[in-house]
């Protein structure tokens, strides 16, 4: 994979795929293999937003089980499957537990791991199982919740390394003759009316700026998405709603992954164990606020974790 700028002069794409994180890596990867010429610009390194800074976690969506969104579920444990076959040496499986606390959890996380062990019908992973309260302490001997009644265990996937996941997809995209660019940053989008015909790039390396013509253009750039768009209307448009989190890494603390809930609000999060750690989080709040400048405090983090497991 060699970042060469003079492949892209003189050329028309099938497609620009605007941001290199891992579903604009995906997404010219699936497009390479289906024999587009395509093109793949990430404004920086591959990996460096939101890829490299999640949870790390390759999931079938438990929790979109309640919104009812049965075809998203069914879809993200498909993908799941095709990650566990294609990068087993990165994606591996790894059980969650969902501690009872409330009289109705039982019954709704009895119907909720049914239907997502009746969704995952052809999975590779263990089904969902239930545990009781001495069991669930047994496995989690630092879990403190008031009101414990037992458990659930469902299976996900983890990815410790997504930077790797994201990377190895973007040279799999390169070995089938996509071109793959990092450190170019598209300053402007091409047109003809309101025909997208192209984007201009700027290599920042050396400051020069190029136009590439191209016959579709995918906006990939996740938080930064927005401005993409900018480019296209002329003016900021907003169409996606922003987030931003932290995540907690300390010793470890548990010997499963916890699905947790927060006392004050009631959010999710997560207790993962990662690398011989524990990884907390994430939690999630409204940011509108500079893209290149963001800041979290761990205060919320720490008290919700320390309600659960004193020991953190």
């Amino acid at each position: 994979m060699k970042r060469n700028f003079t492949d892209i002069t003189g050329k028309t794409f099938d497609l620009i795929v605007v941001g290199g994180g891992i579903i604009g890596a995906g997404v010219a990867r699936d497009a390479s293999l289906r024999g587009l010429r395509t093109l793949l610009l990430e404004k920086e390194d591959f990996a460096c937003g939101t890829t490299s800074r999640s949870t790390r976690l390759i999931h079938g969506g438990f929790r979109y089980l309640q919104h009812f969104e049965f075809g998203l579920v069914r879809q993200d444990m498909r993908e799941r499957e095709i990650l566990l076959k294609i990068a087993p040496h990165l994606v591996h499986p790894l059980p969650f537990l969902i501690p009872l606390v409330k009289p109705t959890d039982l019954i709704v996380m009895a119907m909720g791991t049914l239907l997502y062990d009746i969704l995952s019908f052809d999975k590779s992973l263990p089904g969902c199982k239930y545990y009781s309260r001495n069991e669930t302490l047994r496995m989690e001997p630092t879990l403190e919740l008031e009101g414990l009644r037992g458990s659930y265990r469902y299976y996900d996937c983890q990815v410790p390394f997504a930077e790797r996941l994201c990377v190895e997809t973007a040279i799999s995209a390169a070995e089938n003759d996509a071109t793959v660019l990092n450190h170019a940053k598209v300053t402007g989008i091409l047109k003809d009316g309101n025909t997208v015909q192209g984007v201009k790039v700027q290599d920042i390396l050396s400051e020069r700026e190029y136009q590439v013509a191209s016959r579709m253009v995918v906006n990939a750039a996740g938080h930064w998405m927005d401005s993409v768009c900018g480019m296209m209307y002329g003016q900021p448009k907003s169409m996606v709603r922003r987030t931003k989190g932290i995540h907690l890494l300390t010793t470890k603390v548990a010997n499963n992954a916890l699905v947790l809930f927060a006392k004050s609000d009631g959010r999710l999060w997560f207790v993962i164990p990662w690398e011989g750690y524990s990884l907390i989080g994430t939690t999630d709040t409204d940011y509108k606020k500079d893209l290149e400048a963001v800041t979290c405090s761990a205060l919320y983090g720490r008290r919700a974790a320390f309600r659960c497991l004193p020991c953190v």
